[in-house]
C-alpha cells in the first residue's frame, strides 16, 4: 500500500477556544457592568438637572409674578392664588400633585404652601408672599417668594 502524507493544519485546540471564550465572557461581562453603571448615572444627572430646572422656573415665574401683579389675593376653598392688576390677571391653582399657572401646569410633584401678609401667616384673603415647600430628591427645600410693595399699596395699608 502506498501511505499518502498527511498534511497538519495549523489551528487552535479545543482548550485554546474555551480559554478565549471565558476571556471573553469577562471582558463583555465587565463592559456591561460598566456601561450599565454609566447609564444609571446619565439617568440621575439628568433627573436632577430636570427637577432643578423645574424648580429654578418656578422661582422665576412666581417672583416676575408676584412684582408685576399689585392685588394678591387667596381663595382657601379653591385654593387658588388670584394676582391682579388694572390691565391684567392671573391664577395659581394649587392641585394635589400639581401646580397650574392660568392653564399651563408648572409644577409636578408635592408641594405645601404658606401664605403671609405684612409678615404674618394668613389663611385667606390678601398676601404680599408665599413660601412653598417640597422634596427635592431626599431633602425637603423651599421658595420664599415676597412682593415689593409701591407707594399706592403702603398708603392703602397704613395711609389714611
Amino acid at each position: 500500500f502506498y501511505m499518502q502524507k498527511i498534511k497538519k493544519l495549523k489551528a487552535f485546540t479545543l482548550a485554546e477556544l474555551l480559554v478565549a471564550m471565558v476571556i471573553t465572557t469577562i471582558v463583555v461581562g465587565m463592559a456591561l457592568g460598566v456601561l450599565t453603571l454609566f447609564s444609571k448615572n446619565i439617568q440621575l444627572i439628568q433627573d436632577n438637572y430636570s427637577q432643578s430646572t423645574q424648580l429654578d422656573l418656578l422661582e422665576q415665574q412666581l417672583t416676575i409674578d408676584f412684582n408685576r401683579y399689585q392685588d394678591k389675593k387667596y381663595d382657601a376653598q379653591k385654593e387658588v392664588v388670584f394676582l391682579k392688576n388694572p390691565l391684567d390677571s392671573i391664577y395659581y391653582e394649587f392641585s394635589e400633585g400639581y401646580l397650574l399657572r392660568d392653564l399651563d401646569t408648572i409644577f409636578k410633584g408635592d408641594l405645601h404652601k404658606n401664605l403671609y401678609f405684612n409678615g404674618k401667616e394668613v389663611l385667606q384673603g390678601t398676601m404680599d408672599a408665599i413660601k412653598v415647600e417640597f422634596q427635592k430628591g431626599k431633602k425637603q427645600t423651599f421658595l420664599f417668594i415676597f412682593s415689593e410693595k409701591d407707594a399706592q399699596q403702603i398708603l392703602n395699608n397704613y395711609g389714611n
